[in-house]
């Protein structure tokens, strides 16, 4: 078999795996570069497979996250789809088999991770949370995540990444990080800007994506984030299923942040991710019990600061009624001295 037979080959093994049609094996035959990457595509349709008879025998919780996973899958095979395409095109810029590769095997681990994930209980999936540097871990993320851009020339730039460090589950981190992402790159238009900045307040994290696109009309907005909602044709041409947003925003709201849409006055979508910036209570904490823990500690010293502030008015008010007191008295012993000192003077002056 040729070259030309054996792309052919792998491009409509790929598009079976975007079509979900994983019941038939996957021949892992050829030489090198292209039997690693059959092997990696049978391993991934595997994955799938899995992942569609865990769906079929699922809780509530465990079909959100499977929900989640699938449509990041789209993502990946997208992109993996696009190197085959590149080299149906005869391009041979890059090593597109061993993206292929890679990427195939990169995908497998965050699906298996999901479906790891699916099956954990609470107490498991605390010991899975991460603290790390921002600095180290967001780079490669994002250079991930940003690689079809360029395929449309779109310009991107990310501003400086601050000092920091987080407490992340971090495959689900990951995932809203690409969803978001993903959705700049597909509704930007070609030669179009994406801009990512990553900015600190006292509490949080704020990664901030802006982008060139069509943005989302008014009336779609307080809805972008209900599940199964894919809004209006402007930002549907991907084919959407509703679920990126939803599971971007439980994800965030699990980590004790929150995601959301701020309209622009002219063209474009922006989206803000809000994630805590990492406190030693983080620890032995989730996020959300965290967030719960802070809300309690309030709720309970809120009467006694208040009880504190009312005490403190007081002492104020007493001190500051004794000052005038005090000064009013000063006041009255002066004006007598200097009235008796006139009364001296006139019987003087007689």
């Amino acid at each position: 078999m040729n070259n030309g037979q054996e792309v052919r080959k792998l491009t409509k093994l790929i598009r079976r795996l975007q079509d979900d049609k994983v019941t038939e094996k996957i021949s892992t035959a050829g030489s090198g570069e292209l039997h690693a990457a059959y092997a990696a595509l049978e391993d991934l349709r595997l994955t799938i497979l899995e992942k569609n008879t865990l769906l079929s025998s699922s809780d509530e919780r465990t079909q959100r996250q499977i929900a989640a996973v699938t449509h990041d899958m789209k993502m990946y095979l997208a992109l993996i789809s696009g190197y085959a395409e590149s080299m149906q095109d005869g391009m041979d810029d890059r090593d597109y088999l061993s993206l292929i590769r890679e990427k195939c095997m990169e995908m497998n681990d965050i699906v298996m991770k999901i479906i790891d994930d699916a099956g954990a209980s609470a107490e498991q999936l605390k010991s899975r949370i991460r603290l790390v540097k921002l600095r180290d871990f967001l780079p490669s993320v994002l250079g991930r995540a940003l690689e079809p851009a360029f395929k449309k020339h779109i310009s991107v730039s990310v501003s400086r990444i601050p000092n920091v460090r987080i407490a992340i589950y971090e495959s689900d981190f990951i995932s809203v990080l690409f969803n978001v992402i993903s959705n700049a790159i597909k509704y930007t238009p070609e030669n179009g800007r994406i801009r990512i900045t990553i900015l600190t307040s006292t509490k949080n994290l704020i990664i901030n994506v802006i982008d060139s696109g069509p943005g989302v009309k008014p009336e779609d907005v307080p809805l972008i984030f209900e599940r199964y909602y894919t809004g209006d044709k402007a930002r549907k041409s991907g084919g959407g299923t509703g679920v990126g947003l939803a599971n971007a925003k439980e994800i965030m709201l699990r980590h004790g942040g929150n995601i959301r849409y701020v309209e622009r006055k002219r063209h474009g979508a922006r989206f803000l991710i809000y994630l805590p910036k990492y406190s030693k209570l983080r620890d032995v904490l989730t996020p959300m019990e965290y967030n719960l823990t802070l809300s309690v500690l309030s709720t309970v010293f809120f009467p006694v600061t208040m009880l504190i502030s009312f005490v403190n008015i007081f002492i104020t008010s007493v001190w500051v009624f004794r000052e005038n007191r005090v000064v009013a008295r000063h006041k009255r012993i002066e004006r007598s001295k200097h009235r008796r000192a006139r009364l001296a003077l006139n019987k003087k002056s007689k």
